[in-house]
């Protein structure tokens, strides 16, 4: 399912409108209000973006959308737990498609192959992911050889967590092929970095 066919749901908070797996979902058990990560639970559910402020702001409501639940809102976790909580959800959904991009052959690891890549006037990177602990001449580096071929996304992952996620050792640099799943891990990145902004604290 390609962005432009999946479905859409609007967050609660600001009213921006995202695809359904790029919000975070909640849903009503036992009269408590719980993130349903997985968007699994039965019942009507409501939205918010994996954005501190937009939780910060929906965890703060006495009183939520009669259609949803009518009463006043009891929430299972907090602001900072339901943050950590979305944090541990995006690291495991990187781990699983990272992992399929490996198997399906749709990286290229380390910044002497993808420069050598982009030297050779290979145009098929989806994009290209840079640790949050890689050199800023290396970053500078890569962003002069791109050329508008492909986007250079910054993380707050480090190259270790790259490492493990692309079955290898330590990594700063890994390119991604046009897919669908080199999406989904596109998706990840910018959840993940939303979330660590240093700007938006509970």
């Amino acid at each position: 399912m390609t962005k432009e066919t999946a479905p859409v749901r609007k967050c609660t908070i600001c009213g921006e409108t995202h695809p359904q797996n790029s919000l975070i979902r909640y849903a009503i058990v036992e009269g408590k209000v719980y993130p349903d990560f997985k968007q699994k639970l039965q019942g009507r559910g409501l939205y918010t973006c994996y954005d501190k402020k937009c939780i910060k702001s929906f965890t703060a409501r006495k009183k939520l959308d009669n259609r949803f639940f009518d009463g006043e809102a009891t929430f299972a976790l907090n602001c900072e737990q339901i943050i950590k909580a979305a944090l541990v959800n995006i690291v495991d959904s990187m781990k699983y498609f990272s992992s399929l991009s490996v198997k399906s052959g749709l990286t290229a690891k380390g910044q002497n192959t993808v420069q050598d890549l982009l030297s050779a006037g290979f145009k098929d990177f989806a994009f290209i992911l840079i640790a949050s602990d890689i050199a800023q001449n290396t970053f500078e580096k890569l962003e002069r050889s791109v050329e508008q071929i492909s986007v250079v996304k910054k993380t707050f992952f480090s190259k270790s967590d790259l490492g493990q996620f692309f079955s290898t050792r330590p990594i700063g640099v890994v390119g991604l092929k046009r897919s669908s799943i080199s999406e989904r891990i596109s998706d990840c990145v910018e959840l993940f970095n939303n979330l660590n902004e240093e700007n938006s604290r509970c």
